[in-house]
Parts: C-alpha cells; sequence; structure tokens
C-alpha cells in the first residue's frame, strides 16, 4: 500500500474547507441541488450534438454562451424540401416545395438558394425566385417566428434523361441545407430518338399585371418526312390559373396534353389556351410557360409589373428656352405620359442636373439626391399626363457658349427618356413663357405644363411629416398624417392609406381606429368641413437589418368618396426619412465639455486638468 503525505499548512486548509461548509450547510447558507451542470452544452467544452463543432460561436445552433442545447431545438432556421413522388418518369413535371422555419426571433430575412436537379431544366419559381446558372435564388425572405413560409419551384424532367438514376434537389439558406431524392423511371424509345420537330410558345408580352389573361400561341412543326403521331403538352406556371382552352385538351393542375396529334410530313399546327396570373403574384415574379413537343420543347418567359409596364410611358422635357445667361433661374417642366390601361401607381421619376447649373427646388415632393432629382411614389392615371417642374441657377462660372442639359428618365430597365439642351450666352431676352394649350396624342407626351383638375376650392389636400430627416437602425420614427378640406363643402366616405417598406420599417403603433396589414396602415376618414382638418399618427421602427444610405419612402394616399376629381398631387404625399448606420459626431467635442466643467469648479486640481486637456486638444 503507497502512502500519501500531506503537508500541516495543507492539512490545515482542508480542514478549514470542510468546517466552512458544514457550518454552511447548517446554517442554510449554502444549498446544493443535484443533477443542475455548471455549463450550459453551448459553453462546457463539448461536441454534445456530435456534429465537429464545439460551443458558441464555431457551433451555429448555438445563438450565445446562455443557449442550453447545441442541438436542433435551439436550430435558428429549419429548411425542408419535397417533391412528393418517390418515381419520376422522363418527360415529366415537378414541383419541388420548400418550407422555412425559425423560433428565435420575431422576423428574420433570409436569402434562399435551390440547387436544380441534374437532367432537369428551368420552368418557374414563385415569389421573385430568379434563375442563374443552375440555381434558383430568393433574397431578403421573411420568417415569422412559428409560422411556415412557403417557396415553390417548377422543373421538367429532360425526355432524354438516364433511367434508373436519382434526381438530387437541394436547398440552402443561413447555412442550413435538405435534399429530395426521386428516382427517374421509363425507358426512351428509339421513335423518340430520331423524330425532329420544332416548337414555339408566346404570349406576345413582356410584362403582365397580377390577375391579368395571358393568350398564348403554341406552335409545333413536324420536319420529319414521315408521319408521326404525339402528344403536345404544355406545363402551367405555378403563378398562374388555368381560364380556356381550344381543341379539347386533357388539363390537370399540372399540364394542358392535347393526345394524340398526328402530324403529316411537314405539317405545322397551331394551338391557343389562356392563362389568368394570380392576383397576389410578387412584382418581378417571371412566369415560365413551357411547351414539349416530342423531342422539341420551347419556353414563353413573362414579368409580373405592378403598376405600369415601363415601356408604356413617354416623356418629355422643357425649360421653354434656347438660350440662358449666367445667374438666370430656369424651371424645366417634365411631362410623362401612362399609355396604358392600368393606373401607375409607383413610378420613379429621374431628372438630372447640369454640370452649370446649381439645384434649387422641385415641386410635388421631388427632391435632390446629390446626383439626381427624384419624384417616387406617385401616381398617373390610365391613359394619363402628370406634370413635375424643378428650378435650377446658371453658376456663375459658366463657360459661355456651353450647354445647360437636362434630361429625364423613367426608371425601369426599358424607361423611356428626354433631353433639352440649352445654350449659355453673355445675354439672352428670353423669359419663362410656357403654352398653356396644347393638343394631346396617345403616343408622344406634350411640350407643354397641363392644368391640373380639381373641384372647388382644391378639395382636400393631404401632408405627412416625420419626427426626423434620418434615422439608425433600432430607431422609432413618428409620422404626422394631416388632410385638409379646402373647399367650400363637407367631404366624407374617403380613406387614407399609408404604405412602407415593410423590409426596412416595423410597425409599432398608430391612432385607434387604423387598420393594418404588412407594409400597409389604413384609417377611414369623418366627414370632414370646409376648412377642418384631420389628423393622424403612427410609428414604426427601422429595422436591424436595413441598409446604410437607404431612404425609406412612405407614400399617403387619399382614395374613395368625394375625392374622384381631387388633383392627383393633392391626394398623394411622400415623405423620406434616410437610414444610416451610425450618426454623425455634433455638438461640442467631449474634451472641451470638460474642460469647461473644470474650469467653472475653481479648483487648483479643475485648472491643472483643463491644461492638461488644452495641451491635448493641442497635439
Amino acid at each position: 500500500m503507497s502512502r500519501i503525505a500531506i503537508s500541516p499548512k495543507v492539512l490545515a486548509g482542508i480542514v478549514s474547507i470542510g468546517l466552512l461548509a458544514a457550518s454552511g450547510l447548517a446554517n442554510g447558507l449554502l444549498s446544493v441541488a443535484p443533477g443542475i451542470a455548471m455549463h450550459t452544452q453551448c459553453s462546457d467544452g463539448r461536441d454534445n450534438d456530435d456534429d465537429g463543432k464545439f460551443d458558441y460561436p464555431e457551433d451555429a445552433d448555438c445563438a450565445s454562451l446562455d443557449d442550453v442545447a447545441e442541438g436542433p431545438e435551439s436550430q435558428a432556421l429549419f429548411v425542408s424540401i419535397t417533391d412528393g413522388k418517390e418515381r419520376v418518369r422522363r418527360g415529366d413535371s415537378v414541383i419541388y416545395v420548400i418550407r422555412l422555419r425559425q423560433q428565435r426571433e420575431e422576423r428574420r430575412d433570409v436569402d434562399v438558394y435551390f440547387h436544380l436537379p441534374s437532367q432537369t431544366s428551368m420552368v418557374g419559381a414563385d415569389q421573385g425566385g430568379s434563375y442563374r446558372d443552375g440555381t434558383v435564388t430568393w433574397r431578403r425572405i421573411s420568417v415569422e417566428r412559428g409560422q411556415v413560409t412557403r417557396l415553390t419551384v417548377q422543373v421538367h424532367v429532360n425526355p432524354t434523361a438516364d433511367a434508373d438514376k436519382l434526381m438530387v434537389a437541394r436547398v440552402v439558406s443561413e447555412g442550413v441545407s435538405a435534399t429530395d431524392t426521386t428516382m427517374i423511371s421509363g425507358p426512351v424509345t428509339p421513335e423518340q430518338l430520331i423524330m425532329r420537330f420544332s416548337a414555339r410558345i408566346t404570349d406576345e408580352q413582356t410584362f403582365a399585371q397580377p390577375d391579368q389573361v395571358l393568350s398564348y400561341t403554341v406552335t409545333v412543326r413536324n420536319l420529319d418526312d414521315v408521319s408521326h403521331t404525339i402528344p403536345v403538352r404544355v406545363t402551367l406556371p405555378t403563378a398562374t390559373a388555368f381560364e380556356s382552352a381550344e381543341g379539347g385538351p386533357t388539363i390537370n393542375r399540372e399540364h394542358i396534353i392535347w393526345q394524340d396529334q398526328t402530324f403529316s410530313p411537314n405539317e405545322r399546327k397551331t394551338y391557343h389556351f389562356k392563362l389568368r396570373t394570380l392576383r397576389r403574384t410578387h412584382e418581378n415574379v417571371s412566369i415560365f410557360t413551357r411547351v414539349q413537343a416530342g423531342p422539341a420543347s420551347a419556353t414563353d418567359r413573362t414579368t409580373i409589373a405592378h403598376g405600369t409596364p415601363p415601356n408604356e410611358y413617354s416623356v418629355s422635357i422643357t425649360d421653354y428656352r434656347t438660350t440662358a445667361e449666367r445667374g438666370q433661374e430656369l424651371t424645366y417642366s417634365i411631362h410623362v405620359r401612362n399609355r396604358s390601361p392600368y393606373a401607375a401607381v409607383d413610378p420613379v421619376i429621374s431628372a438630372s442636373v447640369s454640370t452649370f447649373a446649381e439645384f434649387l427646388s422641385a415641386d410635388q415632393g421631388g427632391y435632390w439626391d446629390g446626383t439626381n432629382i427624384r419624384w417616387e411614389g406617385q401616381e398617373i392615371a390610365a391613359y394619363g399626363v402628370r406634370t413635375f417642374s424643378y428650378t435650377v441657377r446658371v453658376r456663375r462660372d459658366a463657360d459661355i457658349g456651353g450647354q445647360m442639359l437636362g434630361g429625364v428618365r423613367v426608371e425601369s430597365v426599358r424607361g423611356p427618356t428626354d433631353m433639352d439642351t440649352t445654350a449659355i450666352v453673355a445675354h439672352s431676352d428670353e423669359t419663362y413663357q410656357p403654352v398653356r394649350s396644347v393638343r394631346q396624342t396617345s403616343s408622344v407626351a406634350p411640350k407643354a405644363p397641363m392644368p391640373r383638375i380639381g373641384v372647388s376650392g382644391h378639395g382636400l389636400v393631404i401632408t405627412q411629416e416625420a419626427d426626423r430627416s434620418e434615422a439608425i437602425p433600432g430607431t422609432r420614427i413618428r409620422y404626422t398624417v394631416t388632410v385638409t378640406n379646402r373647399s367650400n363643402s363637407n367631404v366624407g366616405g374617403a380613406t387614407v392609406s399609408v404604405r412602407y417598406d415593410a423590409s426596412a420599417l416595423r410597425y409599432v403603433s398608430s391612432d385607434d381606429g387604423a387598420l393594418r396589414t404588412e407594409g400597409n396602415i389604413v384609417w377611414s376618414l369623418p366627414r370632414i368641413g370646409p376648412g377642418q382638418q384631420w389628423t393622424t399618427h403612427y410609428t414604426l421602427l427601422v429595422r436591424d437589418g436595413a441598409p446604410h444610405g437607404l431612404r425609406t419612402s412612405n407614400i399617403a394616399v387619399i382614395s374613395g368618396g368625394d375625392t374622384v376629381n381631387i388633383a392627383a398631387g393633392d391626394r398623394m404625399y411622400t415623405t423620406s426619412v434616410g437610414v444610416m448606420r451610425q450618426m454623425p459626431t455634433t455638438g461640442a467635442p467631449a474634451g472641451l465639455i470638460a474642460m469647461a466643467l473644470t474650469s467653472l469648479l475653481g479648483t487648483g486640481t479643475g485648472i491643472a486638468g483643463a491644461g492638461f486637456l488644452r495641451r491635448r486638444l493641442l497635439l
């Protein structure tokens, strides 16, 4: 037996600790709760969920050192994917359903990436998913706490796909991934491999509105010198609903199929059908409609555009002058015509300013962003014209013989533009004299201001103010909306709605009686007498993920009731607040404040401290 030698000092320490523990337990000062760990799984130095990662922050399942478990029950995001099938045939259409859930935050915005299986081709994706190089990408998809966010992707299995091989689809978001596997079955007949066909499909539309009927034409041609009998199959996009079809096809949830179509040598046949875009389809969603005829296939793409398609605008700009001299003020008039049968709800008009000019002012909520003058959140009626104006001054150092260039553009991929040129001279006798009567045409916007339409006394006028012009994430912004009746009669039955960017701003509160949906607040106006006002308030919070430099634009609009004849400029008001990650330093420097305080104390120490601070500031 071996013996352990303990020094007298160590022995005395052990005895003291034992007596202290016994005394504490006897007096109830110390308590022991058996079975409680000293550390959480996210801080105990162990790989508790066997994923090869230890504790916070290495293990993504841990949000902090205080998280109890490393396992999936504390996971930040849950992702799943399925097509609901074990086997598919060549040429089939497959719809994948992606589900996202999270339990940590009230709302979380994530990017989602779906990788197409091999041996398939893209048909369509909902909720603004964009396709490129084999990957469908969704940006800033909102996942509410405890709610399921659903995304769908439709793909087409290639007719020549290898049989008895798996299609593997994968989705990734925030480092979390999920896969789905489906077996491909069905042989390819020799006839399928040798027949030659061409196919074409079009709805003659580049852009479409939600809840719009699209008329498709399919053209199929047999390129062989022998006859073939084949089905002609159209795969229905996920963002549409079937309306009608000619020729008696078979119709199900996924396809329109003209069965057993016999084509003589070099024969061409045409098929017609109609689809309706879904009412709640998001903007910029691409609708891919695919036709397959034997080995041939073709796809039509139509993009959802809320409001007016960009190719349905025409614009013009003029300052009604050919010459100007240094120091003179020039007022430009911009005319934007909406040539479509849809109201333009939120076009963005951008005007450029010459390098020889100084910006002075803009009407109807236009603002200078340091480069251009912008009007956002404007409304243009179907087949209507809106006029905007801004004023600049010719710089004192402008080159004689130079040119004042004023440009305008409706911002979009294919938005129209126009330019006005004015020569800078030593002396100009021209003045601002716009023509007041202009004949309008359906294709070109007029080159003169159009009179604004209003009821007697201008009717209702809406204004909106924010309690700040810049804010950092986490800041609350209080808005005040005021409606004034400038007419000579009572006005009632109207509503006020405010639209805001829900991805950057979160609703906090509003006055009683408001109805709220995501990104919208609506009030019902009482009857307002002549000269009276109605005022309400609402508060929004800048979200943590709002990017630096973003300008949030809240659009307040009057609609309904007796407002049909009120000018659009009076029925709408846009208020912008800039987002900054850090507010600029303002006020007196901390050193000067401290120096002033110590000087006021009148003590020797204070004076010495002030002298020290002064020396620091001078270094």
